[in-house]
């Protein structure tokens, strides 16, 4: 019986070590645009195998935290990085509804013309995202 007792909990630490909510990798860093802190947007990590992408928030300073679905981080694997962000337009009297006008450039929104690929490995990842205008 006391051989069980020993193997479960070998079995349990091992769950808790490699975190419960069955991610292998934990993923977060800044997003600048012309070396600036980007201070909106969404950052996407496409997986380059089979699986689901996962996503984060650009916050006020720039920082994002990866998430896939309700579940923090993201298997470890080779994923293409894509970031939108957008600001609204002040309307005008001239155009009273509020328009959102891109603050990346186009490329950064489409996974086969971003051209920014990364390995994700196991564990923490602190991976920036630095973005030009040009």
């Amino acid at each position: 019986m006391s051989r069980w007792i020993g193997i479960f909990c070998f079995v349990a630490l091992g769950y808790v070590a490699g975190g419960c909510d069955g991610r292998g990798a934990q993923v977060s860093g800044t997003v600048t645009l012309d070396n600036e802190p980007l201070t909106t947007g969404t950052v996407s990590f496409h997986p380059n195998q089979p699986g689901p992408f996962a996503y984060g928030q650009v916050d006020s300073v720039g920082r994002y935290y990866l998430s896939t679905g309700t579940e923090k981080g993201l298997s470890p694997g080779s994923y293409t990085i894509t970031v939108d962000a957008t600001e609204l337009v002040p309307p005008t009297p001239s155009n009273p509804e509020p328009l959102p006008k891109l603050i990346t450039p186009e490329r950064y929104r489409d996974k086969t013309t971003s051209g920014i690929v990364v390995e994700v490995k196991a564990g923490g990842n602190d991976i920036p995202i630095e973005l030009t205008s040009k």
